[in-house]
């Protein structure tokens, strides 16, 4: 199924939720919108945690994701393997 659509519908609540979502070396823009994001916040259980595993292409698009995350997310850590990005983030209270 498409993840847009699933993640608007999905009612249920996950430990974790691992996003490794690319097309070829891209990660689609609607993962890194607010909305899609706030939606993996919304299915992640009180403790949750999300990996989100992310190619940088471009610094800008990578800083404002670390932005994006930062409000809705509190980030645990962040691995660099070249220009792979992988973020381990927890909910915050304010998304619970």
């Amino acid at each position: 199924e498409d993840v847009q659509n699933l993640v608007r519908r999905e009612q249920g609540t996950w430990d974790l939720i691992v996003l490794d979502i690319f097309q070829d070396r891209v990660v689609p823009h609607f993962v890194c919108t607010q909305d899609f994001l706030r939606n993996c916040a919304r299915m992640l259980s009180k403790n949750g945690t999300l990996v989100f595993n992310y190619i940088i292409n471009n610094e800008q698009d990578w800083n404002a994701l670390q932005l994006l995350t930062g409000r809705l997310f509190t980030t645990e850590t962040v691995i660099s393997i070249g220009i792979n990005r992988i973020l381990i983030l927890k909910k915050t209270a304010d998304e619970s």
